[in-house]
């Protein structure tokens, strides 16, 4: 692999690329080269290390499980962030508000000239994110925090809390039941009892909620 000064940028790919990236001629500062890898979902860790900083593209019609598991890697590794791509111009904050290290978003609309553009702000360090999505996010996290039930009122069980933290990952039931070992009918019935305690009404929320009020 090639060596690169500053930053990696990962593609994931994906059956739905219907934006053309042409990455070549980033206006960049000195030094900070570029290199662009195409690679299935699955074969991401391979690539990722501690020497660099990476942005990992993510076609927003992927699947679901190639979005879980990304999201995962997101809460793991640090030193990468996320850019969705291909979005419809109506997306629901909910859908987004789990994804962790969110910091570019482009509409299937978007012209590669502006994709290009985002990404040499994402390159310098700042968001590439429509000003409707910031404020869909906020107000998605701000309703999301008054509705949320006490955290010190609660009487979570070391069980349910252990359900909690490992939801932060963004795993499906299967992969909680797995990572748990436990049933999915197990998994589901916690998550009800969670569901209720907390004052959420699905998953996403109860994986802000653990977020904010978990270690």
């Amino acid at each position: 692999m090639i060596k690169v000064d500053y930053l990696l940028l990962i593609r994931p790919v994906s059956t739905h690329m219907t934006v053309p990236l042409n990455l070549a001629n980033l206006n960049t500062p000195t030094r900070q080269k570029i290199e662009t890898i195409e690679v299935s979902w699955q074969e991401i860790t391979e690539y990722i290390t501690h020497e660099y900083n990476y942005l990992l593209l993510m076609d927003f019609h992927a699947k679901d499980e190639a979005i879980l598991y990304v999201n995962q890697q997101l809460y793991i590794h640090h030193n990468c962030y996320l850019v969705i791509y291909n979005s419809p111009l109506k997306v629901s904050s909910i859908e987004l508000a789990p994804l962790a290290n969110l910091r570019g978003f482009f509409y299937l609309t978007t012209s590669p000239k502006q994709i290009t553009k985002g990404i040499e702000k994402l390159v310098a360090g700042k968001y590439a994110l429509p000003k409707e999505i910031i404020e869909s996010l906020f107000e998605c996290y701000q309703s999301t925090i008054v509705h949320f039930g006490n955290p010190y009122a609660l009487k979570l069980t070391p069980k349910e809390k252990n359900v909690l933290n490992t939801l932060k990952k963004g795993m499906s039931n299967f992969q909680l039941a797995d990572a748990l070992n436990l049933s999915e009918y197990t998994v589901k019935s916690h998550l009800y009892n969670i569901f209720k305690k907390i004052k959420v009404k699905n998953r996403y929320q109860a994986i802000v909620w653990a977020q904010k009020y978990l270690p």
